[in-house]
């Protein structure tokens, strides 16, 4: 077994353990939630530092916000933001034992079938499967638990980012990278209500890692194996959010360094646009841009209705890096333009081709001008790390130091 696989599997592990002794010797479960953010963070923070990196610091200054900001959600924010959530918690009461789901999930595939429609169990089933094992190890069914349940997962999620980006940042851009990953309003809001969103994304990176693994792995039977493992994987993301297996490959396109591949995939992705605007509609060459500018401002700042409730801080996140941009941009007239920071570029804008694409097609209402199918802000998760990642790349003021390959 591949030593990370080993190390994460053990990291998890020891994450459950202590989630399910804390949950059942303090019976208030919004104490208890309290009570194992706190202890995960502090057991977490020799897994996500790096030894001897001078940023350390960074990270763990990250963790404790992390977990403060957690806690500030919980007490302030409804855990049932919408009315997919109500259905979640509503799918998870209503089942019973593992068995039960399995049968549901059969039966609604059967009963699709005979209506002439083909797909799959919906992601009411396959997220409820992994719900229904974590909440049958704690001593009730209260809401409250699914925090535990996305906080380790966002915690697995830091730790396989980190991996994955191993290869194209040096230990200090990656501490910086991963410090602000962490510290993102968006990341932390998502864990501390009732949804999918945050073990999709889990499940996304780790794609994209085992991915990275399979084309640096030798051996026809080990990759025969590792295909097999994908494969599944990549079908059970496709499952739960179906874009997501699109994603798991922009990383891997990002990671892996392929510049060429991603240049011939903009433009695919902008042919595709086109053709579909010119059959369906043109507002897709217009939204496309205005989704993309959006996946670095969501929420959107210039709404004041952004600046009350859940997306205040995301706001405020989204002006201040504008100005951080605009002060570099004026300061410095040189511009860093090196293939990484295209490259990430680049992966955001094929993504937002995809979420362009996706909301034509799931809109239930008419598709006008700006429209996005669903929130931006929801979606900009998958592609957070790039986003932040690319930032990042264009504040630099000298082009050495972002990998360790060029000290």
């Amino acid at each position: 077994m591949n030593i990370n696989l080993k190390r994460g599997v053990i990291y998890l592990c020891l994450m459950m353990l202590t989630s399910v002794c804390i949950t059942h010797l303090i019976f208030d479960a919004r104490d208890a939630v309290v009570g194992v953010i706190f202890t995960l963070t502090a057991l977490s923070i020799p897994v996500l530092t790096t030894p001897g990196a001078r940023y350390n610091y960074l990270i763990i200054s990250a963790l404790l916000f992390s977990a403060v900001y957690t806690f500030y959600c919980i007490n302030v924010f409804n855990i049932f933001p919408g009315i997919d959530a109500v259905r979640y918690y509503d799918f998870l009461l209503s089942n019973n034992s593992l068995n039960e789901i399995l049968s549901g999930a059969v039966a609604r595939m059967a009963a699709m079938h005979e209506n002439g429609m083909t797909e799959g169990p919906g992601s009411f089933f396959i997220f409820g499967a992994p719900v229904h094992i974590f909440y049958s190890l704690m001593p009730t069914k209260d809401p409250f638990y699914i925090i535990i349940f996305n906080f380790i997962f966002k915690l697995m999620s830091i730790a396989a980012m980190s991996r994955l980006f191993f290869n194209v940042s040096s230990v200090d851009f990656r501490c910086v990278l991963i410090s602000l990953i962490i510290v993102s309003p968006t990341f932390n809001y998502f864990s501390s209500v009732f949804g999918k969103d945050i073990f999709i994304f889990f499940l996304t990176i780790l794609l994209a890692l085992a991915l990275v693994d399979f084309c640096k792995t030798q051996g026809n039977v080990v990759r025969l194996f590792k295909a097999v493992m994908i494969l599944m994987l990549a079908g059970y993301c496709f499952l739960l959010r179906p874009y997501s297996p699109v994603t798991a490959l922009l990383y891997v396109v990002f990671t892996l360094e392929y510049y060429r591949t991603m240049k011939f995939i903009t433009l695919g992705a902008f042919f595709i646009l086109m053709l579909a605007a010119f059959f369906k509609s043109i507002l897709l060459i217009i939204n496309w841009p205005m989704i993309f500018a959006f996946m670095y401002m969501a929420p959107n700042p210039a709404q004041w209705m952004n600046y009350e409730g859940f997306t205040l801080l995301p706001a405020l996140c989204v002006i201040v890096t504008v100005v951080l941009l605009l002060i570099r941009t004026i300061k410095y007239t040189t511009l860093i333009l090196d293939p990484r920071l295209m490259s990430s570029i680049m992966c955001v804008l094929i993504y937002s081709a995809v979420m362009t694409l996706v909301g034509f097609y799931a809109i239930r209402t008419d598709y006008t001008f700006g429209s996005v199918g669903d929130a931006v802000f929801r979606k900009q998760l998958l592609i957070m790390p790039l986003v932040i990642f690319s930032i990042l790349l264009y504040l630099r003021t000298y082009a050495s130091g972002i990998s360790d390959e060029e000290n």
